[in-house]
């Protein structure tokens, strides 16, 4: 199926060519797909991070409009074809993004299958948004932002999320992740979104959902100290002491 994709470039959503683009999408999106099924919606607010059903992807698309960037439709179907590197946007997020995506499905497939799914762009209530809800538009907002003007290599929440593993990996102190973080405020350029604190950084990846806790482990590596192993006090294996 060769895919006519100028309708995307239409300013003008009233046009009948910009709705028929709109149902020639959704078509190629749900084809093979059950009644009842949900997919991710392209429309500028959604940005393809939470789940809708026909209906209402067709209502985002005609009100808010489709993002006119996403000109390879890899998330509905579409295989992409291989292209020079300089052809693409650098992905400075390291699999953020997807991780994003799943969260986004997380908050809203739910209430969507419940039956919930009234698109804020017709419920006043709904433009009302929830607490979890908003706060997932505002992790978007940030994973979105370079750390610096011209940062080609991190996001804001890309950076904060590697600075974290490597604090746990070598076991630093949060007042050395302070240190380090009021060295790099400064020695980036102006304008940069390193975090102020280790605190701060870490209020941002609980509204994630994604805190970690720390699990014993076995120092032979034969096990984990949770499930059935939660209260021993040695390895079961190696009997080396915990």
């Amino acid at each position: 199926m060769e895919l006519n994709k100028s309708w995307m470039q239409i300013t003008d959503r009233t046009k009948p060519l910009y709705e028929k683009g709109v149902l020639d999408f959704i078509e190629f999106a749900f084809t093979d797909l059950g009644e009842g099924e949900l997919i991710r919606c392209p429309c500028k607010k959604c940005n393809n991070n939470l789940f809708w059903s026909k209906r209402v992807i067709y209502e985002h698309l005609i009100t808010i409009g489709i993002r006119r960037d996403y000109v390879i439709w890899d998330l509905h179907g579409e295989v992409a074809k291989k292209c020079d590197e300089d052809e693409h946007k650098q992905n400075f997020n390291d699999g953020i993004q997807s991780l994003l995506h799943d969260i986004g499905s997380a908050i809203n497939v739910e209430d969507a299958k419940e039956g919930t799914e009234t698109s804020y762009t017709t419920n006043p209530k709904y433009n009302a948004m929830n607490e979890k809800t908003s706060n997932f538009y505002k992790l978007l907002e940030d994973v979105e932002q370079e750390l610096y003007p011209g940062c080609k290599n991190f996001s804001k929440l890309s950076f904060i999320v590697q600075l974290l593993n490597i604090k746990c990996l070598f076991g630093l102190s949060a007042k050395s992740i302070d240190a380090i973080l009021t060295l790099l405020k400064k020695a980036f350029p102006d304008r940069n979104k390193v975090p102020n604190s280790y605190f701060e950084a870490r209020k941002i990846i609980r509204e994630l959902r994604h805190d970690y806790t720390k699990i014993d482990a076995c120092v032979n590596d034969c096990i984990l100290y949770r499930g059935d192993y939660l209260k021993s006090t040695s390895c079961p294996t190696c009997k080396f002491s915990r």
